[in-house]
């Protein structure tokens, strides 16, 4: 099990009883929610076109935004690594996981990587299956 954060535009999950995701373009939150991760979607980021999940909790919080409410909002999910590549440094533009890999996972600068907190990048969406959905505060 392992974080993701995203971007909330809406206010889902404010109120526990409305929790069913709303059908705005911009708020990932919820199109993950609806049709689950789409990495197409994801902009070139260090490691590429993938959806990104780290074990550490406050990795995720980071890209948990929501502009218009003091509520975070955080995925909780299955993910299946298979077999990973330890990246050392930034490879951007990728599409899919390097030759005979299914993901890959960043070095921590303590491992001589160039992230602070762990964080592995899968390129499949049936790679991953949200399992909960966590609101909250700061």
């Amino acid at each position: 099990m392992l974080f993701h954060g995203t971007l909330r535009t809406c206010q889902v999950g404010d109120d526990p009883w409305r929790v069913n995701p709303c059908d705005r373009y911009d708020c990932k939150l919820c199109s993950i929610l609806r049709c689950s991760f789409d990495p197409s979607r994801s902009q070139d980021a260090m490691f590429g076109h993938g959806v990104y999940v780290s074990p550490v909790s406050s990795k995720a919080n980071i890209y948990s935004k929501n502009p218009s409410s003091n509520l975070h909002a955080m995925l909780y999910a299955n993910v299946t690594l298979g077999w990973t590549k330890t990246l050392y440094q930034a490879w951007h533009g990728l599409w899919q996981a390097p030759d005979g890999c299914d993901s890959v996972t960043a070095a921590t600068r303590a491992e001589g990587g160039a992230v602070e907190y762990p964080e592995m990048v899968v390129y499949r969406e049936d790679a991953i299956c949200v399992n909960s959905l966590i609101i909250y505060e700061l």
